[in-house]
């Protein structure tokens, strides 16, 4: 559980530090800060929907789903399976980040998302570091996940209890 709070408090802080730089640097501003050409831009975007802009309003469900989807990962994070490093970490990951999303969410209404990439006029939905934490977390649980499944297939008895 160590891990996990750690990885997560890392991941909420980061996210609260940097969203509090974009509102007193970027939000006054017009337009994009390009940081490489027009591939990556810093950009002040309010995001009233869910990842990548989906379904915009329901603020309540919004803030209602984080609340169970917390309460899930730290029900998981107990089991014997997400005790273990990796399963901590990733965790932790979506943990801090869904955190730094409801805290958008109950603060200020909508979520306050940062970093623009794309080529052209084809652009990624603008995101923040809680949506980094959520994603590469997820991802992380996918590949864990997986390899849990390959092992138990390439076991002798077949994974058989």
């Amino acid at each position: 559980m160590r891990r996990l709070s750690l990885v997560s408090l890392a991941v909420l802080v980061c996210d609260l530090i940097s969203k509090a730089i974009v509102l007193r640097s970027l939000a006054p501003r017009e337009g994009a800060i390009r940081v490489l050409g027009d591939h990556v831009r810093l950009i002040y975007v309010r995001n009233a929907g869910s990842a990548f802009s989906l379904f915009h309003g329901g603020r309540i469900f919004f803030i209602a789903f984080s609340v169970v989807s917390i309460l899930l990962i730290l029900a998981i994070a107990r089991s014997p399976r997400g005790r273990t490093p990796a399963y901590a970490l990733a965790l932790g990951l979506v943990l801090g980040g869904a955190l730094g999303n409801l805290v958008d969410r109950i603060a200020y209404g909508s979520v306050i998302d940062w970093i623009d990439i794309g080529v052209g006029s084809h652009r990624w939905p603008t995101f923040n570091v809680a949506d980094i934490g959520v994603s590469v977390g997820v991802c992380l649980l996918a590949i864990l996940l997986l390899r849990s499944k390959d092992d138990r297939e390439a076991a002798p008895d077949g994974g058989a209890p």
